[in-house]
């Protein structure tokens, strides 16, 4: 019976000794390679303050989707859809082996993408914000669900009245007639304008052709006519 009894705390001193080797949390990169693959845009000053907000939030460097809401919610068009944060957390993970979380290289890389005004730049980012999966295509169903995320112009009271009367409490937003038409029109006429060789769909290059022809590309999304 005493043999027994020391077997088993051997096998818990095993155990806990194999969880105190594995490293949970995600060590970012020093602050020379960050400025490095940033090619210097920001300071090392704020990298220090972005690191400590972000471990503030994430103390494990893994970074969730609920986190990202936190984070970013605060800095987005009020009335910007949840669907079209979703959307932004998966191209900040696009490069990320676990796409379900952001590392702070990821975010400080995509922040950095963010201020690049090429065009090649702007369409590899709207590529990932336009699919979820690393696809070199988009059809035309993938492109108005996209269109769809950016004109969800449902407040954040108001989305927060609908999730606590929703039956499922979900933060679901309902989509009204008038919208819903905007957006299917809104949809075919980008799309075909992107879709310079009217294969049905769209790619990088088309975009990148797009963005160089446009100054300001994000105004054929938004404008209403």
């Amino acid at each position: 019976m005493f043999h027994n009894k020391r077997l088993v705390v051997e096998t818990d001193f095993d155990m806990i000794a194999d969880l105190m080797k594995v490293d949970t949390t995600v060590k970012p990169p020093a602050i020379h390679e960050i400025l490095d693959s940033t090619r210097h845009r920001f300071s090392p000053r704020w990298i220090k303050y972005m690191y400590a907000k972000f471990k503030n939030e994430c103390p494990n460097g893994k970074m969730g989707l609920p986190e990202f809401k936190r984070l970013f919610g605060f800095y987005v068009p009020n009335r910007v859809s949840d669907a079209y944060l979703e959307r932004m957390f998966h191209a900040f993970s696009y490069n990320n082996p676990d796409p379900d979380t952001i590392t702070f290289s990821d975010l400080v890389e995509c922040l950095s993408r963010l201020n690049d005004e090429d065009a090649q730049t702007k369409a590899e980012w709207t590529m990932r914000l336009m699919t979820r999966k690393h696809s070199d295509r988009i059809d035309y169903g993938e492109f108005c669900e996209f269109v769809g995320s950016v004109f969800q112009l449902v407040g954040r009271e108001e989305r927060r009245r609908q999730a606590t009367t929703s039956r499922h409490g979900s933060d679901e937003t309902i989509t009204d007639p008038s919208t819903a038409n905007h957006i299917a029109y809104r949809s075919a006429v980008v799309f075909k304008e992107l879709d310079t060789d009217a294969d049905g769909y769209l790619t990088e290059q088309d975009l990148v052709q797009f963005f160089q022809k446009y100054d300001q590309p994000a105004e054929h999304l938004n404008h209403t006519p």
